[in-house]
């Protein structure tokens, strides 16, 4: 099995890019942003009981769009993650590919 190197040099440009840490920060910063949302909305309730406040904060249409904009960014999270795994595994599939060249060049 012989892997082009210009796979091997696409998969070095996934890894090295900075699309992976940009999509993992923004994904942090969705999930903060989703309970700031909770809290606005339910310190803006006259409602009287904590849970009431909250029943009213997570059915709120900006906690809905919220939490749909937390959707999007963590599935552009994820799929920044499996591009760099896959990267990786291929990087790592192509490392032993050579190693067991190398050896058989020696034995051989």
């Amino acid at each position: 099995m012989e892997i082009p190197d210009s796979t091997i040099e696409s998969a070095l440009k996934v890894l090295n890019s900075p699309n992976h840490a940009k999509a993992k920060a923004a994904a942090e910063y969705s999930e903060k942003q989703l309970k700031v949302t909770v809290a606005r909305l339910a310190s803006s309730s006259d409602l009287k009981t904590v849970a009431d406040r909250e029943v009213f904060a997570l059915t709120h249409p900006d906690y809905a769009k919220a939490l749909e904009d937390h959707r999007l960014v963590s599935e552009a999270y994820y799929a920044a993650r499996d591009r760099r795994d896959a990267a990786s595994a291929l990087v790592d599939c192509w490392r032993s590919l050579k190693a067991d060249g190398r050896r058989a060049d020696r034995i051989g």
